[in-house]
């Protein structure tokens, strides 16, 4: 009877125990800090070099997950995606700057294409060098409500004949000045 007793302590304890658990970590993951200078959110990647037949995707996504019902929605972030050249000039394709703008909510994603056999390249030099190649760059160059949301951007390159992913890449994150503009 005793053990019984103990048993039935020692696993209402246990609950208790989880159920603490379980909501300071719901308070975590919904106490997010609104600290603009936590992180430079102007997104942005190193160069990379593209050729025709290759496509850059750059994607992103606003990883805060849907709330329960009981609690209000976060606002949606809206950013503008683009992708530059070695001058930081944007590109134009079919005499529109190819860039996007999107609004995304909690868990939405979107994504801007750069095909490789769409870009402009000098004339081919003889004797078969390698195909010519573009400098880029994909920029996030404005986000509104990223101090609120959790946007992840990523860059991948692809082979258009097959589909294959041949690079991917996390951003990367500016080097702020010593005067801490970045």
């Amino acid at each position: 009877m005793k053990t019984a007793n103990n048993r039935i302590r020692l696993i209402a304890i246990a609950a208790l125990l989880l159920v603490g658990s379980s909501a300071a970590l719901v308070s975590r993951v919904r106490a997010l800090p609104l600290c603009p200078s936590c992180r430079n959110l102007r997104f942005t990647f190193g160069m990379l070099d593209i050729t025709a037949g290759q496509t850059a995707r750059l994607n992103v996504v606003n990883a805060l997950p849907q709330p329960p019902p009981i609690y209000p929605s976060p606002p949606p972030t809206r950013l503008t995606l683009m992708f530059v050249d070695g001058n930081g000039n944007p590109f134009n394709i079919a005499g529109a700057p190819l860039q996007t703008t999107v609004t995304l909510g909690p868990g939405q994603s979107a994504f801007l294409d750069l095909n490789g056999d769409a870009l402009p390249v000098g004339p081919p030099v003889y004797p078969s060098p390698p195909p010519q190649r573009v400098q880029i760059r994909a920029v996030l160059p404005s986000c509104d409500g990223c101090d609120q949301g959790f946007v992840i951007p990523t860059l991948e390159m692809f082979d258009n004949a097959t589909g294959k992913t041949t690079l991917v890449v996390p951003d990367t994150p500016a080097i702020a000045r010593v005067d801490g503009t970045s």
